[in-house]
């Protein structure tokens, strides 16, 4: 069989740039830019990037049901992840941006699932939380498949074939497997957390006389540090059109009030959830952008720890 000549057209037909070569040029010419070329090709690069930030969503969808988050929840924080990711990219080291990027749109997520999922209150380590949803779920999945209830033994095998493995591998996986299974079936409450009536049964359990004035004169001082960066960022939100500035007050929550979900904003404004999303993306780079020389904290974190120390000085609880 005579083989077919190559086309020297299509050969002299020059090859489609990757994702990765994109992303070395753009960040070479962020390396160059000014300060205000610098915002528009930050934004560029994001919106390169978007579909990296989706398909990591995508993959925590089964986690997102426990933890009440939708997807366009996932892909938000994501954005937060991307960004992060991209004052911290060092283009020196030769590494793909997407590598980079990953890490720290996975962890961004995955922090925000552990906070959201009140199975242990937000102050388990990220990798034992994975560990255990990935053990409950294994579990599921053999219980399934037998029609019972899978034994410990089971459940190990499914980690590590005892055929291949050590017995000191296969040892500690038995060890990590129990241990998972142990505080999956516990629920575990932070002092400052809400059980499922909605009230805090760890407040009563610390007396308020354990505050020295010492706690007190600190949570003054830092929240007059708060409510300075807040006030800034009430002045950020007047710059915006009204109807964004409305839906960055309630997202974060600065009325006090309970934070409405994208898609109810969206029938309230009479837009998609994703407009209200991108919305949210938009203001939130502009307050970043301003905050971030005083402090490393988000807007909403800023807004979550005022509350907290004014409950503290109100002496409701202790944290």
């Amino acid at each position: 069989m005579v083989p077919k000549r190559a086309d020297p057209a299509r050969l002299a037909r020059p090859r489609a740039k990757t994702k990765t070569q994109q992303n070395r040029e753009l960040f070479e010419e962020l390396a160059k830019a000014d300060k205000a070329t610098a915002v528009r090709l930050r934004n560029e690069i994001a919106t390169f990037n978007l579909p990296l930030v989706t398909t990591l969503a995508k993959q925590q969808l089964w986690r997102a049901e426990m933890s009440n988050m939708t997807l366009e929840d996932l892909i938000q924080e994501g954005c937060f992840g991307l960004m992060t990711a991209i004052d911290k990219f060092d283009l020196s080291r030769n590494k793909a941006f997407s590598t980079h990027a990953g890490w720290w749109i996975r962890q961004v997520i995955c922090r925000k699932l552990d906070e959201n999922s009140g199975q242990h209150g937000g102050r388990m380590p990220t990798t034992k939380a994975q560990l255990i949803a990935t053990v409950r779920r294994e579990k599921t999945k053999l219980e399934q498949q037998l029609g019972r209830m899978p034994t410990e033994q089971e459940i190990v095998n499914r980690f590590v074939d005892p055929a291949d493995a050590g017995q000191r591998r296969y040892n500690t996986a038995q060890k990590n497997v129990r241990g998972a299974l142990r505080l999956a079936e516990q629920r575990i409450f932070a002092l400052d957390m809400a059980n499922d009536e909605g009230e805090f049964p760890g407040h009563s359990l610390i007396p308020s006389e354990i505050i020295s004035p010492e706690t007190i004169a600190t949570a003054r001082s830092e929240l007059a540090e708060l409510n300075d960066l807040l006030a800034t960022i009430k002045s950020l939100l007047e710059t915006h059109g009204h109807r964004d500035a409305d839906i960055m007050r309630l997202r974060l929550g600065m009325d006090d009030e309970e934070i409405p979900p994208l898609e109810s904003l969206g029938e309230k404004y009479g837009v998609s959830r994703e407009r209200i999303r991108q919305v949210e993306l938009k203001v939130n780079r502009h307050i970043n952008r301003v905050i971030r020389p005083r402090t490393s904290s988000s807007a909403a974190e800023l807004v979550r720890r005022r509350r907290k120390i004014l409950d503290l000085l109100k002496g409701s609880y202790v944290f």
